[in-house]
């Protein structure tokens, strides 16, 4: 922007004196005049050039943005007539929940009943019509309301302020339904399509260190967002996808978090999208380590408590039990071992597990006798990783050398490790 602004200013600048120049009336006009007002106009020309191609610059910065715009200024307050009972609570759930997804500053509204059973239970009935519509509960940032007791109804006063208006929410929704059909999903089976959305967010998207982008907006228009915006984000394509979808909210490792949970085949898993998309990482690399894993993994470093659906089991295991009834030559097989792969959930294997020292020194050893040059297992000792291969390899008195890569499997320390080998 301050390259534009530049441009302009020396645009207008040349223009001007050009123009000055003209205007002025010579007996005989200096050939070095002559000469001065042809460079300026060819300088002048030559900048317009320039502004059109930084402005073209901006427009592709933008194509993310496309047919996303601005916060909007439309929302106004409003007073509603609508019939409200407390002898029909499902209608004032519903009408909060319509309220709440229009994105009004306030709305002013009666309710038919006693004050004293409005006041009680209105927070409660605001709950509920904030589950109704999850996305909008996190949109919103925070809400008030005031009750006065009249003669004949209780009047309430509701008051919110939304992170991402209406208006927004449109655009991402709109957005999304433009990428969900720009992927052809319906080519792909619904475990490839759960992949392919986790991995364009995770790819797409990074972590907001300066932790002030809460919303899948935001994630969208600049490519930032904290875990809410991924969470939500996350909802949203995977809502249109046609999967059922929960965003989650909690803590991990004792810090406020959000995350989200899928239904696939009748069986619900969690999905952290933000702790797949490490802060660090290249922004092409992903991460699969809480990719649909089961409520007992998820355990292990993030709480939540709520009215959530129970993931009983992880994807790991349900591959597993897929890959238990095919033939291991069918096609099926092949492919299902591929995908276990590329998720990194084949380290798990018992093939390639190595529980403590001893167990590496043997398959060590086994590996140099019969001068294998690769090497590729989980430790689950991982901390100790390099001092116990080195320890190993000392100790097998043979003439190597070798090359070790690893990275951390889970919270817990397992490690994967790849070991290349050279002898003489």
């Amino acid at each position: 922007m301050r390259k534009l602004l530049g441009i302009l200013f020396v645009i207008a600048a040349l223009y001007l004196s050009y123009y000055l120049l003209k205007e002025i009336t010579w007996e005989s006009k200096p050939a070095i005049i002559e000469t001065f007002q042809d460079t300026m106009q060819q300088t002048a020309q030559k900048a317009g050039t320039k502004l059109k191609e930084e402005l073209d610059k901006v427009e592709q910065s933008l194509s993310l943005q496309k047919n996303l715009s601005m916060e909007n200024t439309s929302a106004t307050a409003a007073v509603s007539n609508t019939e409200l009972s407390t002898s029909d609570v499902d209608g004032i759930v519903q009408f909060l929940a319509a309220q709440l997804d229009e994105r009004s500053p306030s709305v002013t509204f009666r309710i038919e009943g006693s004050y004293d059973k409005v006041s009680s239970e209105l927070s409660n009935w605001l709950d509920q019509a904030l589950v109704m519509n999850e996305y909008s509960r996190y949109a919103m940032s925070s809400y008030s309301y005031t009750i006065s007791n009249k003669l004949l109804y209780t009047e309430v006063e509701l008051k919110t302020d939304f992170r991402e208006s209406k208006e927004m929410t449109e655009q991402v929704q709109q957005y999304v339904k433009e990428l969900i059909a720009s992927m052809n999903l319906s080519q792909y089976t619904k475990e490839e399509q759960i992949k392919l959305l986790h991995d364009w967010v995770v790819t797409h998207v990074q972590y907001d260190e300066g932790l002030t982008r809460y919303t899948a907006y935001e994630a969208l228009t600049e490519g930032l967002a904290v875990c809410q915006g991924y969470a939500m984000l996350g909802y949203m394509l995977y809502s249109e996808a046609g999967f059922d979808v929960r965003i989650v909210e909690g803590t991990a490792k004792g810090q406020e978090h959000a995350w989200n949970m899928i239904k696939l085949d009748d069986r619900w898993y969690q999905l952290d999208l933000t702790w797949d998309d490490p802060v660090g990482q290249a922004p092409d690399d992903v991460s699969y380590r809480y990719y649909l894993v089961s409520d007992e993994e998820l355990s292990k470093d993030h709480i939540w408590e709520g009215d959530y659906p129970v993931a009983t089991v992880s994807y790991k295991t349900t591959l597993k039990e897929k890959a238990a009834v095919l033939d291991a030559q069918s096609e099926a097989y092949k492919e299902l071992q591929a995908l276990r792969e590329e998720l990194g959930f084949h380290w798990h294997d018992d093939e390639f597990t190595v529980s403590a020292y001893d167990e590496l020194r043997e398959l060590l050893k086994l590996a140099v006798e019969q001068k294998q040059t690769e090497l590729e297992f989980r430790y689950v000792e991982g901390q100790q990783v390099e001092k116990d291969v080195e320890k190993a390899l000392r100790s097998l008195n043979k003439r190597l050398s070798y090359q070790m890569s690893y990275y951390e499997l889970s919270e817990q320390g397992d490690t994967a490790v790849q070991l290349t080998f050279a002898y003489s």
